[in-house]
């Protein structure tokens, strides 16, 4: 359930299905982009994404989405690791939209009151930052991913990914978190998981205002 800055609520629903075969496209839809290996096409209020594998169908007048995920990408790791991911999460960022919430690829944190927005990609050391500034006091949202909310003519920065994924030299540079890191769910990550709410319990907060953008 997703609030939105009116009284009521918004419902957001996703029903998939896996299968072993290659996706066919719907008769009736246009060509509307083609982003990195998704194909995306549109009919009056519906949008089909695909990526030759798995494909989700999504419906901005009723705010659900279904489709069919390969069931390869859940048992190859090479295609896992790939953007092949990528169709479910397409999926999900334009159902958020569809409600003013949009996802930001960027850690957040708080120090006196004062949101901060850590933008960056992957590798360019969000994490440990992250892991640096909660050592010093600051308060969490996410190392990853956030949501932005607009309303009202006021910014509002909502924790998404709530879990850290760390690379070994990582977990090695804050001794301190070795005791409560697990492995990664996800077949072929070479990397150590951490739940942001259990091990910073004190130091997590589930929302900012972004004033800082870094």
């Amino acid at each position: 359930v997703l609030m939105k800055d009116d009284p009521g609520e918004s419902h957001v629903s996703i029903h998939l299905e896996t299968t072993s075969e290659a996706p066919i496209t719907p008769s009736g839809y246009e060509p509307l982009s083609h982003i990195g290996c998704l194909d995306v096409s549109i009919k009056n209020s519906k949008i089909y994404v695909t990526d030759g594998f798995s494909f989700i169908e999504i419906d901005s007048e009723t705010n659900h989405a279904s489709g069919v995920l390969n069931e390869s990408m859940w048992s190859d790791v090479s295609i896992t690791n790939s953007e092949n991911l990528g169709v479910l999460m397409y999926s999900i960022a334009v159902l958020l939209g569809y409600n003013n919430l949009f996802l930001l690829h960027s850690a957040s944190l708080v120090h006196n009151s004062n949101g901060y927005l850590f933008l960056g990609h992957s590798g360019s050391g969000k994490s440990t930052t992250t892991l640096g500034l909660i050592a010093n006091g600051w308060k969490v949202l996410s190392d990853d991913t956030v949501l932005i909310k607009s309303y009202h003519e006021t910014v509002e920065c909502i924790s998404f990914r709530k879990d850290m994924y760390l690379k070994e030299d990582t977990v090695k540079k804050f001794p301190w978190i070795a005791d409560h890191c697990e492995p990664a769910r996800l077949p072929g990550r070479k990397k150590q998981r951490i739940l942001l709410k259990d091990l910073f319990e004190d130091q997590f907060q589930n929302s900012c205002a972004p004033n800082h953008l870094i």
